[in-house]
């Protein structure tokens, strides 16, 4: 994690567990988890991407804190689903959205890996289905 925060990343996506480790703290209720992005920000991450598994995910930005959840879906896989969430992210930044809609995105392709017994893969009619379903707070 440290090479990717010097290196100036839009956004750096870790999981609840990573980011515990890596601030050295407890385990962390969301307010402590905005603390804990924060401080990767002032370590050089533009934005913080935290997975929660079933619980969704956090993106903090320097302006807000967004949380993000999916429904309830038969989890089949989740091997590779934190990889595909951040490719779903950074595919909808590649493409001009902005960071509410690339989030959306990242999070409804990180489900879809989740439903399917392979790994590292996106139905894309599954994708079409739950995108809509992506709420964004």
């Amino acid at each position: 994690m440290k090479i990717l925060i010097k290196n100036k990343n839009i956004i750096l996506c870790t999981s609840n567990d990573e980011i515990t480790n890596y601030v050295k703290i407890g385990l962390l209720r969301y307010l402590a988890l905005e603390d804990a992005a924060r401080e990767l920000m002032k370590k050089g991450a533009e934005n913080v991407m935290v997975t929660l598994g079933g619980a969704g995910a956090l993106l903090i930005t320097p302006e807000r804190v967004y949380r993000g959840t999916f429904p309830k879906v038969e989890i089949k896989n989740t091997v590779g689903s934190g990889d595909s969430t951040v490719g779903g992210f950074a595919y909808a930044l590649s493409q001009g959205k902005d960071l509410a809609e690339c989030f959306r995105l990242g999070i409804a392709c990180g489900t879809t890996n989740a439903m399917l017994d392979s790994t590292g893969t996106i139905d894309m009619d599954i994708l079409n289905n739950i995108l809509p379903k992506i709420e964004i707070k």
